[in-house]
């Protein structure tokens, strides 16, 4: 729902961001309430390629050409599940063609171990495998796995607080940081974060997230 109102916002000016300053002066806190069955919503909450400060983003003007186009559509599937979004789905199927649930994804993989599609990853994002064998050797229960998926965005503040937090708990943690995670210029964590955490913590951009909850499962 929140892609499909991207038009919305460019309408009411409240995209592309006018400038930098846009990611850090609160303006991303105020609350969108014009997107049906979407409550309580920020701006910040919306899918996050709308984050930019420039009108001629390729990434940004393909979602609203795309958008712009789905009532072409003879259907419209969405990863998710009646149950967890009902409101959501019912006010899509209201305004487009219908709409089907079919999520979650990852459930359906283990259903068919031996076709061809086993080998097809379902991942946007280029997986590093990496982080098994490093989770094959710590112990049951004692690993926390931060992961704040493939959408979500923060500043540089918010990402290095939320580290802080991770190396004071004194627990061992595999932090997944996605490259575009962080609004605006990157972030360098200072040497006294690796010494806090050195040998109980592991980072990596991306994983294979089907594997990783699986094996954290198993502990």
């Amino acid at each position: 729902m929140g892609y499909m109102k991207y038009l919305g916002l460019v309408e009411i000016g409240l995209a592309p961001l006018k400038d930098e300053s846009s990611f850090t002066n609160g303006f991303l806190d105020q609350m969108i309430d014009w997107i049906p069955r979407m409550k309580h919503i920020r701006l910040r909450d919306l899918p996050n390629d709308f984050v930019t400060t420039n009108l001629n983003d390729k990434i940004f003007n393909n979602f609203l050409e795309v958008t712009s186009r789905v009532h072409e559509a003879s259907a419209i599937i969405v990863h998710t599940f009646d149950s967890a979004e009902q409101d959501v789905l019912d006010a899509l199927s209201g305004m487009y063609p219908p709409v089907y649930a079919i999520g979650p994804l990852p459930l359906l993989l283990n259903q068919m171990p031996q076709h061809p599609l086993k080998s097809l990853g379902y991942s946007l994002w280029r997986e590093d495998a990496e982080c098994l064998p490093w989770l094959d050797n710590k112990e049951p229960n004692s690993v926390v796995y931060v992961n704040f998926g493939s959408i979500t965005v923060m500043t540089p503040e918010q990402l290095v607080e939320f580290g802080w937090g991770l190396a004071k708990s004194k627990l061992t943690f595999f932090w997944v940081i996605r490259s575009d995670l962080v609004i605006g210029k990157s972030t360098i964590f200072p040497i006294e974060f690796a010494d806090e955490t050195k040998g109980r913590s592991l980072v990596a951009s991306w994983c294979p997230q089907e594997q990783v909850t699986h094996q954290l499962e198993d502990f």
